[in-house]
């Protein structure tokens, strides 16, 4: 195909065609029922329409209509109309469009679904005939003509999918634009005036009962139509000829299919199509208004059967049909089976005046020799006369749904039933009126039930469509409780008994039986049950969950319409909501009152959060205005500083100098005071010019260390609870012998927030100066030597521990001159006279140009432990101050 068709690109990954830029429309069944279609037909060997392996996987009802093999029913008997090229518009899952690909020569699937096209597809992989296009029609052009295009369910949509002021109508002339000029459009679409929707159906696309009846449709939605209105519609849109089949139960499950030929003819009874199909419809209502088997003879003999059938299957020919009317009447399919037991059933006149033949084929062609399953033969009569007369099944369900009926009304039937089948098998089966139970059925008789039995006119039987025989032996018990089953069983609804009870299909059986001289117990129709289940999976291939089945045979209730029952069964069970109703209000009132308990909570716990972050915005506001008269301190206490140092600068900026600076500290070192470790008292005066030298200097120097070699936990103790109120940032560096009293040292510089360090020697070195400048170069030193305690006689070549005081001023005058690198600060304890100790306090200043020469020279790093070995140091030291830098001022 040129044209347009040529500009579609093929997906290598899932074989659709597609047009650049086309983008799918959203119609979807729902992710996951697609998805689930989609991974069962992925997975799947065999792709036919006949599948087995597909069919039994099916579960619900999206999964029943694109899986089933009944789908393909419905264009069967159309196979002269599609053998040639084939267009569908909207293959939906592909169920359609395989029948298509194994019937035609060609076939072009459309569907505007990406998903839906991909399983199309996949549905087809096998078909090289089949090519599948994901667009929408109403954007689908091409040169190519077909011999047929098809409509399967998509009419019904053309409000939502094509534009214009008559959109179906639009569909069908671009529809009829795509046909040869001998061709034919197929529409499968459901009737507007369908007789199970009178019964109550809801309507298939939008879900409600009685809308398609009143024309509930809205404008721009979903429609159906009746057949004059569609016909009307085809012949506006240029069709010449249109041609109307009827699928029931309906178009999309259909197991028979009739013409309107059939319909028409007088020697051919419609009325066993319509009444056995009526109980097969997925979508009925579930408590129908009237018994639709008791409706069809009644609208069959008045000749409206066309007119409400369920649905219409229309052959619309583009020119007027040449050919002669076709001589089938009918067409019945027996395809829920495994595909070697699949069969046709047609129905055959010449003309009105000539008698029916029906024709049987099987439908799957790989199966030619004869075939059967465990315990049973299959044959097929391929041809047989056809016999108007009523069927015996119809007596019983006339009976059963009449209201009032009885048990031995059907006990009475089984009777009839018996001399039929006697008779039939020529077996003393009935005698003096009584059934023989113990009689032996002959084994061809298995499928000699109800629905295959004819009455004739003279009162004798005839059976017809014995398919299956048995190779095991029958009891008429059994052969009861399989007719029962399959006819009773498969209704729409019944009559109200005369007792107005409800009543299961086994009680029934049973019931029957009984009044009939059988009594029938549980193991015997629980066997029954399990033969025939055996039977129809062996048919089938499906698998059945026979527990649920006979569960369902004793205690699930039949549908029985009467009005008094019906009344009688709505006033239970208002009496049962309503009693329920008292106990939901009941409750309700319970969760009220505890919802309003719970409210009451919540405002109190509301209530309490309020009280609790007012206090919190209370305290805050507090804090706030604290943190605000700390600032506003901090900044009049900065501003004096400021004022007192700028002051102090310019009357003290003489004093900056070293020399100044030491006669500073030696005036101040000479007031008597107070030594706490040498408990001697002595007079105070303070020197208030010393904290403003050291706050002038202070931003300007780096961070100072303080070093010692602690000989006890006192000592270090001492130091630093002197020390924890300096405004003066420094590190403290412990050096001692034991362990312990590094711990103690570094616990209670932890308690006082102290920075401090620790180092562990292994030996008492006075030369302090050295390891500190070792271990910690990056800060300027404050550095004490090995302190002694004054309570203790000493030798006068140890120094004593000096207090905080001298401390602070050695560490103000660093600050004072930034040329210092570092400074020994000591006091030498002598031994007098009179046997008191004196001492004198000793600052060693040492230049930051001297301090390695000082560490590392031999001669400077002598013992320094008496005050002349100092002295002389000192004086070697000034003799080469302009080597070294530096000097040593005695207190």
């Amino acid at each position: 195909m040129k044209n347009q068709i040529q500009t579609y690109t093929q997906n290598e990954n899932n074989g659709v065609w597609q047009r650049p830029g086309h983008v799918a429309f959203s119609y979807s069944d729902g992710d996951d029922v697609e998805n689930r279609i989609s991974a069962i037909i992925g997975a799947a060997t065999d792709l036919s329409v006949l599948s087995t392996e597909l069919r039994t996987q099916i579960t619900d009802w999206p999964s029943n209509y694109h899986l089933s093999s009944q789908r393909a029913n419905l264009l069967r008997p159309l196979t002269q109309y599609l053998s040639g090229t084939v267009l569908e518009i909207g293959s939906g899952c592909g169920a359609i469009t395989r029948f298509l690909g194994e019937t035609s020569d060609s076939v072009v699937a459309l569907e505007g679904s990406q998903r839906r096209a991909q399983i199309s597809r996949s549905r087809t992989r096998d078909l090289k005939n089949v090519a599948v296009y994901c667009d929408e029609f109403s954007a689908f052009e091409t040169e190519k003509q077909f011999d047929a295009v098809t409509l399967i369910g998509v009419l019904e949509y053309a409000n939502l999918f094509v534009g214009g002021q008559e959109p179906a109508l639009n569909m069908l002339r671009k529809a009829k634009d795509h046909l040869k000029e001998q061709g034919s459009l197929v529409i499968a679409i459901e009737n507007q005036l369908g007789l199970k929707y009178f019964a109550g159906a809801p309507e298939d696309h939008l879900g409600k009962a009685m809308l398609g009846l009143e024309d509930k449709y809205v404008s721009g939605g979903v429609r159906t139509y009746g057949k004059q209105a569609l016909t009307q519609l085809l012949q506006r849109a240029g069709f010449e000829s249109v041609d109307f089949l009827y699928p029931f139960p309906d178009y999309k499950m259909p197991a028979s299919v009739l013409s309107q030929a059939g319909i028409e003819h007088a020697q051919f009874d419609t009325t066993p199509f319509l009444v056995s199909t009526a109980g097969k419809d997925p979508q009925l209502a579930l408590e129908p208004n009237f018994c639709l088997e008791r409706a069809w003879p009644v609208i069959a003999s008045n000749g409206l059967t066309s007119d409400v059938s369920n649905s219409f299957l229309v052959v619309a020919h583009r020119k007027e049909k040449k050919t002669p009317k076709s001589d089938t009447l009918a067409w019945h399919y027996s395809t829920q089976r495994k595909k070697e037991f699949c069969k046709e059933t047609i129905f055959i006149s010449s003309s009105d005046l000539s008698p029916v033949k029906i024709v049987r084929n099987k439908l799957s062609s790989s199966i030619e020799q004869q075939v059967g399953i465990s315990g049973f033969r299959h044959t097929i009569d391929n041809e047989a006369p056809y016999s108007p007369n009523a069927l015996l099944s119809a007596s019983l369900i006339d009976l059963i749904t009449r209201p009032n009926w009885t048990s031995e009304q059907v006990a009475g039937f089984l009777r009839t039933y018996a001399m039929h089948l006697g008779q039939i098998g020529n077996i003393p089966l009935l005698v003096n009126g009584q059934i023989d139970w113990e009689q032996a059925i002959p084994k061809e008789l298995f499928d000699c039930i109800p629905q295959n039995i004819c009455i004739h006119r003279d009162g004798s039987a005839s059976a017809f469509d014995l398919e299956w025989h048995s190779n095991n032996p029958l009891s008429f018990a059994q052969m009861v409780f399989r007719s029962l089953w399959g006819t009773v069983g498969e209704l729409t609804t019944i009559g109200a008994q005369s007792n107005l009870s409800s009543i299961s299909l086994l009680e029934l059986v049973q019931g029957a039986m009984k009044l009939a001289g059988k009594n029938l117990d549980s193991s015997d129709a629980r066997e029954f049950m399990d033969t025939e289940l055996q039977f129809q999976h062996a048919v089938t291939g499906k698998a059945f969950d026979s527990e649920s089945i006979w569960i369902w045979l004793k205690e699930g209730k039949l549908r029985q319409l009467n009005s008094q029952e019906s009344l009688k069964e709505s006033e239970t069970t208002v009496a049962k909501l309503s009693a329920q109703l008292n106990i939901d209000m009941d409750q309700i009132a319970q969760y009220k009152q505890h919802c309003a308990n719970l409210d009451a909570k919540i405002l109190h716990i509301e209530q309490e959060r309020e009280s609790i972050r007012s206090v919190l915005n209370r305290q805050e506001d507090d804090l706030d205005k604290t943190r605000q008269q700390s600032a506003l301190e901090q900044l009049r206490s900065s501003q004096a500083i400021r004022r007192l140092t700028q002051l102090s600068s310019a009357q003290y900026i003489q004093r900056r100098s070293l020399k100044n600076l030491v006669k500073q500290v030696r005036d101040y070192q000479n007031v008597q005071r107070k030594s706490p470790l040498l408990g001697q008292p002595s007079p105070l005066k303070k020197a208030l010019f010393l904290p403003s030298i050291a706050l002038d200097y202070w931003t300007k120097s780096t961070e100072l260390a303080v070093c010692t070699l602690v000989g006890s936990r006192d000592q270090a103790t001492h130091m630093l609870q002197q020390s924890c109120h300096w405004p003066i940032p420094f590190d403290w560096h412990f050096t001692a012998v034991d362990a312990s009293i590094l711990e103690s040292a570094a616990s209670t510089s932890t308690e006082l927030n102290i920075a401090c360090h620790t180092t562990l020697h292994t030996r008492i070195d006075n030369d302090l100066l050295i390891k500190v400048s070792e271990i910690n170069q990056a800060n300027r030193l404050v550095a004490i030597p090995k302190m002694v305690t004054p309570d203790i006689d000493r030798t006068t070549n140890e120094w004593a521990m000096p207090d905080a005081e001298l401390i602070r001023q050695a560490y103000m005058a660093m600050h004072c001159d930034h040329r210092i690198s570092a400074m020994y600060v000591g006091i030498q304890v002598a031994r007098a006279d009179e046997g008191k100790n004196t001492h004198r306090a000793v600052l060693c200043i040492i230049r930051a140009s001297a301090l390695d020469r000082f560490t590392q020279d031999p001669e400077l790093s002598c013992q320094r432990t008496t005050l002349e070995g100092l002295n002389l140091e000192v004086e070697r030291t000034q003799r080469r101050a302009a080597d070294s830098g530096k000097i040593c001022i005695t207190l």
